[in-house]
């Protein structure tokens, strides 16, 4: 089901990115997300475009520091020193958004040495853990929780985003970007699906150290390298899933701490260096922190919250955007259109109100 789930949401924001790319190639290159909601759905488009980027990129920065001093905190255990979960969170925060400050040179650098490292890494433990999968255990779980993770699977596959950057870095060759969108979210999809199989086929659904248990976790990332500890007995395994999960947390909070502080400075023309740039990063890092601090362990549902903001802006916006645009302002673009006319979009549409309604009511009820 999970499997099902992944491939289903791939499919809907896959097709979503290359509606985005047909409203971004109307338009002159390094036209930015609100530049495309304007001319095609004018100020409100604007405006909720503004809204729900800027919350998205709260809401995944908020999970990513509560990720990151679940990581801490789960480190300084295994080494015997006490910190509390405040400290942690002040000085995961700290640190990284120090390596933010410094520029998208210390960024870059920093990500391109880590990223390499969970490559490999990705690769020792899934090779490490498969002898230890069993195949019931791929066919465990409950039907009714699966729409609880649909959003948080719809982050995931978040890149529509960087579609107006990948336009410029292409030249507007639209050839190379569908491929570029295509292979670009092939390769996580895959990534995630050998994840899902290992880590679910390895470890129980129910009892002490099981994935239900850790779905109720404040602590899901330490927990999980702790349950792969318990029940598969290796050291190594160990390790490697810690270090794996704190690569994530770390790489995850530099990318998105990155564009938030782009969109800030852009959107509110505030400098991104110098005496004055410290209120833009105050104002970046602020906001989540103190969610963090007055809710500890919020990765899952800052991650379902994320999932709201990510399909208004990855699946929803972008339908609109084109129906407005060809239906109405009679755009035309000569290099690409996506195929089924008001049929796709209307089911774009449609799965993106399920979704989001899905995941308000279950807050109402």
């Amino acid at each position: 089901m999970s499997v099902i789930s992944l491939i289903g949401i791939w499919l809907a924001m896959t097709i979503s990115a290359f509606l985005l790319l047909e409203v971004n190639l109307w338009l002159p290159e390094n036209s930015n997300l609100i530049s495309m909601a304007r001319f095609t759905l004018g100020k409100t488009g604007a405006a909720v475009m503004w809204i729900a980027y800027l919350a998205l990129l709260y809401a995944l920065l908020s999970a990513y520091i509560s990720s990151s001093s679940d990581v801490a905190y789960g480190f300084f255990k295994m080494t015997g020193f006490k910190i509390s979960p405040t400290h942690g969170t002040l000085l995961v925060t700290l640190v990284l958004g120090s390596i933010v400050y410094r520029g998208i040179a210390s960024v870059d650098l920093f990500n391109r040495a880590l990223m390499s490292a969970k490559l490999i890494i990705y690769v020792l433990i899934i090779a490490a853990i498969a002898p230890f999968v069993k195949t019931t255990q791929l066919f465990a779980g409950q039907p009714k929780l699966l729409i609880s993770t649909l959003m948080i699977i719809s982050t995931s596959f978040g890149f529509n985003i960087i579609i107006p950057s990948l336009r410029s870095y292409f030249n507007s060759d639209a050839k190379k970007l569908r491929l570029a969108i295509l292979i670009g979210s092939i390769i996580p999809l895959v990534f995630y699906i050998l994840w899902i199989a290992v880590v679910q086929g390895a470890l129980p659904t129910h009892g002490p150290d099981s994935l239900m248990q850790m779905a109720t976790s404040r602590h899901v990332t330490s927990d999980l390298s702790h349950s792969l500890s318990h029940y598969l007995q290796n050291t190594w395994i160990t390790t490697l899933a810690h270090a794996f999960t704190s690569i994530c947390s770390i790489t995850s909070f530099l990318g998105v701490s990155l564009a938030l502080t782009d969109f800030l400075s852009d959107g509110l023309r505030w400098p991104k260096y110098g005496n004055h740039s410290l209120w833009l990063y105050a104002f970046a890092f602020l906001p989540p922190l103190t969610i963090v601090l007055i809710a500890p362990g919020v990765f899952i549902e800052t991650l379902s919250y994320a999932g709201i903001f990510c399909v208004t802006i990855s699946m929803l916006m972008p339908a609109l955007m084109v129906w407005r645009g060809r239906y109405h302002k009679k755009k035309i673009s000569e290099t690409h259109r996506v195929w089924g006319g008001k049929i796709t979009l209307l089911l774009i549409i449609i799965l993106a109100v399920v979704l989001m309604g899905g995941q308000i009511s279950s807050y109402i009820f």
